[in-house]
Protein backbone atom coordinates (compact mmCIF):
# COMPACT_ATOMS: atom_id res chain seq x y z
CA UNK A 1 0.00 0.00 0.00
CA UNK A 2 1.54 3.44 -0.76
CA UNK A 3 0.18 6.97 -0.40
CA UNK A 4 1.69 9.32 -3.31
CA UNK A 5 1.31 13.19 -3.18
CA UNK A 6 2.01 14.94 -6.25
CA UNK A 7 5.00 17.27 -6.11
CA UNK A 8 6.65 14.67 -4.10
CA UNK A 9 9.24 12.35 -5.36
CA UNK A 10 9.14 9.32 -2.26
CA UNK A 11 5.82 7.30 -2.04
CA UNK A 12 4.59 6.65 1.48
CA UNK A 13 4.69 2.85 1.50
CA UNK A 14 2.82 1.35 4.07
CA UNK A 15 1.23 -1.92 5.16
CA UNK A 16 -0.05 -4.48 7.74
CA UNK A 17 3.58 -5.77 8.39
CA UNK A 18 5.10 -2.45 8.93
CA UNK A 19 4.81 0.59 11.17
CA UNK A 20 5.00 3.89 9.11
CA UNK A 21 4.40 7.29 10.41
CA UNK A 22 3.99 10.84 7.74
CA UNK A 23 5.49 13.66 9.41
CA UNK A 24 4.18 17.23 7.95
CA UNK A 25 6.55 19.65 9.78
CA UNK A 26 4.71 22.46 7.72
CA UNK A 27 1.17 23.19 9.60
CA UNK A 28 -0.55 24.70 6.17
CA UNK A 29 0.82 21.10 4.04
CA UNK A 30 -0.94 19.37 6.87
CA UNK A 31 -3.70 20.62 7.14
CA UNK A 32 -3.95 20.79 3.01
CA UNK A 33 -3.26 17.13 3.22
CA UNK A 34 -5.83 15.72 5.32
CA UNK A 35 -8.43 17.64 3.64
CA UNK A 36 -8.32 16.02 0.93
CA UNK A 37 -7.65 12.85 2.60
CA UNK A 38 -11.13 13.78 4.45
CA UNK A 39 -12.91 14.94 1.47
CA UNK A 40 -12.10 11.59 -0.59
CA UNK A 41 -12.70 9.36 2.48
CA UNK A 42 -16.44 10.83 3.90
CA UNK A 43 -17.74 12.78 1.17
CA UNK A 44 -16.67 10.94 -1.83
CA UNK A 45 -14.13 13.85 -3.13
CA UNK A 46 -11.53 12.83 -5.25
CA UNK A 47 -8.34 15.06 -5.68
CA UNK A 48 -5.50 14.17 -8.31
CA UNK A 49 -2.97 16.13 -6.15
CA UNK A 50 -3.16 12.67 -3.75
CA UNK A 51 -3.89 8.86 -4.20
CA UNK A 52 -3.75 5.84 -2.31
CA UNK A 53 -2.81 3.10 -4.53
CA UNK A 54 -2.73 -1.12 -3.96
CA UNK A 55 0.01 -2.79 -6.12
CA UNK A 56 -0.51 0.41 -8.67
CA UNK A 57 -3.86 0.41 -8.62
CA UNK A 58 -6.26 3.42 -6.97
CA UNK A 59 -8.03 1.69 -4.21
CA UNK A 60 -12.04 2.48 -3.08
CA UNK A 61 -12.44 5.09 -0.59
CA UNK A 62 -14.93 3.09 1.19
CA UNK A 63 -13.05 0.88 2.54
CA UNK A 64 -11.10 3.23 3.63
CA UNK A 65 -11.29 5.49 7.63
CA UNK A 66 -9.70 8.47 8.68
CA UNK A 67 -9.19 9.30 12.33
CA UNK A 68 -8.90 12.91 12.82
CA UNK A 69 -9.97 12.95 16.68
CA UNK A 70 -9.77 9.46 18.49
CA UNK A 71 -10.96 10.78 22.09
CA UNK A 72 -14.37 10.86 19.58
CA UNK A 73 -13.62 7.91 17.64
CA UNK A 74 -17.35 6.65 16.43
CA UNK A 75 -17.92 2.51 16.87
CA UNK A 76 -21.50 3.40 15.61
CA UNK A 77 -20.22 5.24 12.24
CA UNK A 78 -22.25 5.11 9.10
CA UNK A 79 -19.76 2.94 7.45
CA UNK A 80 -19.23 0.31 10.08
CA UNK A 81 -22.83 -0.11 10.75
CA UNK A 82 -23.54 -0.49 7.01
CA UNK A 83 -20.60 -2.96 6.73
CA UNK A 84 -22.62 -4.74 9.85
CA UNK A 85 -25.78 -5.10 8.58
CA UNK A 86 -24.30 -6.47 5.51
CA UNK A 87 -22.40 -8.83 6.90
CA UNK A 88 -24.80 -10.31 9.32
CA UNK A 89 -27.87 -10.38 6.34
CA UNK A 90 -25.38 -12.42 4.20
CA UNK A 91 -24.60 -15.30 6.76
CA UNK A 92 -28.19 -15.07 7.26
CA UNK A 93 -29.75 -15.13 4.15
CA UNK A 94 -27.01 -18.49 3.68
CA UNK A 95 -28.43 -20.00 6.48
CA UNK A 96 -31.88 -21.25 5.07
CA UNK A 97 -33.09 -23.30 8.20
CA UNK A 98 -32.69 -19.57 10.04
CA UNK A 99 -34.43 -17.40 7.38
CA UNK A 100 -37.22 -19.46 6.74
CA UNK A 101 -37.93 -18.67 10.19
CA UNK A 102 -37.32 -15.32 10.14
CA UNK A 103 -40.38 -15.06 6.95
CA UNK A 104 -42.16 -17.50 9.17
CA UNK A 105 -42.16 -15.03 12.31
CA UNK A 106 -42.79 -11.93 10.10
CA UNK A 107 -45.90 -13.47 9.01
CA UNK A 108 -47.17 -13.74 12.42
CA UNK A 109 -46.67 -10.74 13.36
CA UNK A 110 -48.14 -9.24 10.30
CA UNK A 111 -51.04 -11.43 10.58
CA UNK A 112 -51.47 -9.60 14.49
CA UNK A 113 -51.24 -6.22 12.95
CA UNK A 114 -54.09 -6.92 10.02
CA UNK A 115 -56.29 -7.97 12.99
CA UNK A 116 -56.35 -4.38 14.36
CA UNK A 117 -56.65 -3.08 10.65
CA UNK A 118 -59.45 -5.24 10.26
CA UNK A 119 -61.37 -2.54 13.07
CA UNK A 120 -60.95 -0.06 10.18
CA UNK A 121 -63.26 0.68 7.40
CA UNK A 122 -60.30 1.17 5.23
CA UNK A 123 -58.00 -0.33 2.63
CA UNK A 124 -54.72 -0.78 3.30
CA UNK A 125 -51.35 -1.78 1.55
CA UNK A 126 -48.23 -3.10 3.31
CA UNK A 127 -44.86 -4.88 2.51
CA UNK A 128 -45.52 -8.52 3.45
CA UNK A 129 -42.07 -9.17 3.61
CA UNK A 130 -39.17 -7.44 5.46
CA UNK A 131 -35.63 -7.68 4.45
CA UNK A 132 -33.25 -8.66 7.26
CA UNK A 133 -31.29 -5.76 7.17
CA UNK A 134 -34.24 -3.19 7.59
CA UNK A 135 -35.11 -5.60 10.80
CA UNK A 136 -31.61 -4.42 12.36
CA UNK A 137 -32.33 -0.85 11.18
CA UNK A 138 -35.69 -1.12 13.33
CA UNK A 139 -34.65 -2.93 16.34
CA UNK A 140 -31.30 -0.05 16.53
CA UNK A 141 -28.73 -3.16 16.58
CA UNK A 142 -25.42 -1.25 17.48
CA UNK A 143 -22.21 -1.76 18.54
CA UNK A 144 -21.86 -1.27 22.70
CA UNK A 145 -18.37 -0.01 23.95
CA UNK A 146 -17.28 1.90 27.51
CA UNK A 147 -17.27 5.52 27.59
CA UNK A 148 -14.88 6.02 30.04
CA UNK A 149 -12.48 3.54 28.66
CA UNK A 150 -9.09 4.47 27.99
CA UNK A 151 -7.94 6.29 24.93
CA UNK A 152 -5.50 3.13 24.03
CA UNK A 153 -8.35 0.69 24.61
CA UNK A 154 -10.69 2.63 22.41
CA UNK A 155 -8.13 2.50 19.48
CA UNK A 156 -7.55 -1.05 20.39
CA UNK A 157 -11.17 -1.56 20.21
CA UNK A 158 -11.81 0.11 16.99
CA UNK A 159 -8.76 -2.29 14.95
CA UNK A 160 -10.99 -5.02 16.46
CA UNK A 161 -14.27 -3.81 14.60
CA UNK A 162 -12.17 -2.29 12.01
CA UNK A 163 -10.87 -5.84 11.08
CA UNK A 164 -14.02 -7.97 11.56
CA UNK A 165 -16.08 -5.53 9.51
CA UNK A 166 -14.22 -3.73 6.42
CA UNK A 167 -12.83 -5.86 4.24
CA UNK A 168 -9.26 -4.89 3.00
CA UNK A 169 -9.63 -2.08 4.78
CA UNK A 170 -7.06 0.96 5.33
CA UNK A 171 -7.06 2.90 8.32
CA UNK A 172 -5.44 6.46 8.41
CA UNK A 173 -4.43 7.88 12.16
CA UNK A 174 -3.82 11.83 12.32
CA UNK A 175 -2.11 12.64 14.86
CA UNK A 176 -2.76 10.19 17.51
CA UNK A 177 0.79 9.14 18.59
CA UNK A 178 1.37 12.17 20.23
CA UNK A 179 -1.50 11.51 22.30
CA UNK A 180 0.09 8.02 23.15
CA UNK A 181 2.84 6.49 25.81
CA UNK A 182 5.77 4.63 24.45
CA UNK A 183 4.62 1.09 25.36
CA UNK A 184 0.76 2.25 23.73
CA UNK A 185 2.11 2.98 20.51
CA UNK A 186 3.98 -0.47 20.96
CA UNK A 187 0.59 -2.27 22.04
CA UNK A 188 -0.98 -0.54 19.26
CA UNK A 189 1.45 -1.62 16.40
CA UNK A 190 1.39 -4.89 17.78
CA UNK A 191 -2.12 -5.35 17.78
CA UNK A 192 -2.50 -3.72 14.10
CA UNK A 193 -0.44 -6.26 12.51
CA UNK A 194 -2.25 -9.41 14.54
CA UNK A 195 -5.23 -8.04 12.70
CA UNK A 196 -3.62 -7.46 9.24
CA UNK A 197 -4.48 -3.50 8.77
CA UNK A 198 -2.69 -1.56 6.87
CA UNK A 199 -2.78 1.64 8.67
CA UNK A 200 -0.91 4.92 8.60
CA UNK A 201 0.28 7.39 10.95
CA UNK A 202 0.32 11.03 9.84
CA UNK A 203 1.58 13.49 12.17
CA UNK A 204 2.27 17.28 12.16
CA UNK A 205 5.58 16.42 14.86
CA UNK A 206 7.01 13.15 16.24
CA UNK A 207 9.28 12.85 19.34
CA UNK A 208 8.35 9.29 20.46
CA UNK A 209 11.09 7.03 20.64
CA UNK A 210 9.38 4.25 19.46
CA UNK A 211 11.14 2.86 16.15
CA UNK A 212 8.81 3.77 12.90
CA UNK A 213 9.69 4.26 9.45
CA UNK A 214 9.90 7.52 9.20
CA UNK A 215 8.47 10.01 5.83
CA UNK A 216 9.27 13.39 7.09
CA UNK A 217 7.91 16.67 5.07
CA UNK A 218 9.85 19.66 6.58
CA UNK A 219 8.86 22.94 7.22
CA UNK A 220 10.47 23.73 3.95
CA UNK A 221 8.75 21.23 2.30
CA UNK A 222 11.85 19.36 1.42
CA UNK A 223 10.87 15.74 1.71
CA UNK A 224 13.33 12.43 2.62
CA UNK A 225 12.60 9.32 4.39
CA UNK A 226 14.59 8.72 7.84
Amino acid sequence: MKLKIMGFDNDVIFDDTKDTVLIIEDKSMFAHIISLLNNAINYSITNEEIKLLDDEKVIDYKNVELIIDPFNIDLNSKKIIAALYKSINLEFVDDINSYNDFKKNILVINEMILEYLNNYNLEFEYDDEIVVSNYLKLINLHLSFNPNQSLIDKLLDYLEVFSELISKGVLICCNVLSLLTYDEIKELCKYKKYKHIDLLFIENKYDSNYNLDKYIIDSDLYEYKE
